[in-house]
């Protein structure tokens, strides 16, 4: 009964920590004049992806790569299907709205690129590092992006003048990301 209790908890942990990560993200992305879309390619989808992270070094440091690798399998599997699928039935994502050609893209590339590291039988320490290079490759992309943005007169839409604004944005962000990698612990 207790493991249960344990995995309901962390499951409630994880929900509250999501919000609370979505909320400062979307807050933050206001508040500097950044696109929606890049805070969660770049703040939202590396807060939600820390509890994979320490899965899969636990989890290679436990000898059981099979559990690495079906977590980021099962993973985007998952995020595509049903996170992208369950909103979709309870309104319509205009996809035409946002610049996400480019991101799609990219998508498929890194898929592609997977897929071929993966047929070569082994992941190795220069897998690892062209995996890197290539989110390097993209968070460059996102980064000129959102400068684009921001020069195109697309600013933040509001300014704050107090620093405690701010720091509560950032700090409810970083409290998103913390909690949800303790809920996976």
């Amino acid at each position: 009964m207790m493991p249960w209790l344990l995995c309901a908890l962390g499951l409630v942990i994880l929900l509250l920590a999501g919000d609370a990560l979505v909320r400062g993200a979307v807050n933050l992305s206001l508040r500097l004049g950044v696109p929606a879309l890049i805070v969660s390619l770049t703040i939202v989808a590396f807060g939600t992806s820390a509890p994979e992270l320490l899965i899969a070094i636990n989890a290679v440091y436990a000898n059981a790569d099979g559990i690495a690798l079906g977590n980021v399998v099962g993973s985007n599997t998952a995020n595509i299907l049903m996170v992208l699928g369950i909103p979709a039935l309870m309104a319509t994502l205009h996809t035409s709205q946002c610049s996400t050609r480019r991101n799609y893209v990219f998508m498929l590339l890194a898929t592609v690129l997977f897929i071929g590291l993966a047929f070569c039988g082994t992941f190795t320490i220069w897998s690892g590092l062209i995996l890197l290079a290539a989110l390097a490759l993209f968070l460059v992309n996102a980064f000129r992006e959102a400068r684009a943005h921001r020069r195109n007169g697309c600013g933040a839409l509001w300014q704050t003048k107090t620093w405690r604004g701010w720091m509560r944005q950032t700090q409810t962000c970083l409290t998103g990301v913390l909690v949800s990698i303790w809920g996976w612990a």
